[in-house]
């Protein structure tokens, strides 16, 4: 079952919640045709990836807010408040990206492409804030290796930090602080642009 963390009332199960659809729509003036209201009313997209939506605890407080999910993991992103404007980024609204300073822009750089994050970001969560997803390749198979929860135990975001003799193999992108001029690649794959 799924924790959904209320920004009103905490974490809490799944099924304490209802889930009221697409936030972010267009609403259709008065003057639209039928036909435009009957998508706006009946069909919605079924995106595989980034999806927002609106929830409200039913057992707990009762209030509306926004939802960030990844449907193709089944992971929540952020959440942030019914008022609040959609989110252009990966990144969690404070408090629990608090210590992320948003103020400042940091520069950095993933298989040759110019990439920018905050102080206070790890390299995995400044690349998941870019989009980007695939970091290497498992090493017997060549599976795939993403980020899925970008939290410190993630076991598949290792990269290469620098090039050349100064290049240290196989870093956890969830644990290495993001700095002015780093320097990544990803591990046994090519580079993804």
């Amino acid at each position: 079952m799924m924790q959904i963390p209320c920004i009103h009332c905490g974490l809490r199960d799944e099924s304490e919640f209802v889930c009221g659809g697409t936030s972010h729509l267009a609403r259709p003036g008065l003057e639209q045709s039928d036909q435009a209201w009957g998508e706006y009313l009946f069909f919605r997209d079924n995106p595989k990836g980034r999806h927002f939506e609106r929830w409200r605890t039913a057992q707990g407080c009762g209030q509306w807010f926004n939802l960030v999910r990844n449907t193709s993991p089944h992971e929540i992103l952020s959440v942030y408040a019914i008022t609040g404007p959609p989110h252009d980024s990966l990144r969690p609204p404070a408090p629990a990206g608090i210590h992320v300073d948003r103020s400042n822009a940091l520069s950095f750089e993933f298989n040759g492409r110019a990439l920018s994050g905050h102080p206070g970001d790890t390299l995995a969560s400044a690349l998941r804030a870019n989009g980007v997803q695939l970091v290497g390749r498992s090493f017997k198979l060549h599976r795939r290796a993403a980020f899925f929860p970008a939290r410190i135990e993630e076991p598949t975001g290792l990269v290469d930090l620098g090039v050349g003799a100064a290049r240290t193999a196989n870093m956890r992108a969830t644990v290495v602080e993001l700095y002015d001029g780093l320097v990544a690649s990803s591990v046994n794959c090519l580079a993804q642009r």
